[in-house]
């Protein structure tokens, strides 16, 4: 081969020298810059898992807080409602107290009225039995003896009491 000029023993001195030169690169070179791609390629890796984390948890968090104003909303209508059957109750409570205030005012005046006309009526029948009387006896004193006048006047009182 040394006729074509070929060297055998440059080719196996260079062949050396190629894989000490591919032994170097791959342990200097070669390996730092892999290991700097791959942390380059984990820390984007983890910068798009977090940013997909941050927008679920932003997306939850809107879910939440319409969620959570849906339950104060239907917890204020709930109050409000409540408050406005309490107050319909209470309207209807006092309505019928100052009803059953008035009947009793009502009933009392009534019990009244029949006590004062029950008053009169007994005043007025007393007053008429006298008058009767009176005038009984007047009648009676110019035309009757003193027996007489008294069993009229008695029979008079009698029946007149029995009427009353």
């Amino acid at each position: 081969m040394e006729a074509l000029g070929i060297d055998l023993k440059l080719i196996a001195f260079q062949m050396v020298n190629f894989l000490i030169l591919m032994f170097i690169l791959k342990k200097f070179l070669y390996k730092p810059i892999l290991d700097m791609l791959e942390k380059r390629r984990k820390i984007a890796q983890d910068t798009v898992s977090l940013k997909e984390e941050l927008e679920q948890k932003i997306e939850n968090a809107g879910k939440e807080k319409e969620a959570v104003l849906m339950e104060a909303k239907k917890e204020a209508d709930s109050v409000i409602e409540s408050a406005k059957e309490k107050a319909e109750r209470l309207a209807e409570q006092i309505e019928k107290e100052a009803s059953e205030k008035a009947m009793a005012i009502v009933q009392k005046g009534e019990e009244t009225l029949r006590a004062k006309e029950r008053e009169l009526r007994a005043s007025l029948k007393n007053e008429v039995a006298k008058i009767a009387i009176e005038t009984s006896e007047q009648v009676l004193a110019r035309t009757l003896d003193e027996d007489v006048k008294r069993t009229i006047a008695e029979e008079s009182i009698r029946r007149f009491a029995q009427d009353g």
